[in-house]
């Protein structure tokens, strides 16, 4: 079995890993305080 990822598969996680810095982290506090899930960043 091949569990390399593609170059393709590389970039979506990098996308993904600098969408939950710049988006989610700042406000991640805030949203455990509230106990709400941001629908607003995720979309």
């Amino acid at each position: 079995m091949d569990f390399n990822i593609s170059k393709q598969e590389e970039l979506f996680l990098q996308m993904i890993r600098e969408f939950a810095e710049n988006e989610i982290k700042p406000i991640a506090a805030e949203i455990d305080e509230q106990e709400k899930f941001p629908v607003e960043t995720v979309e």
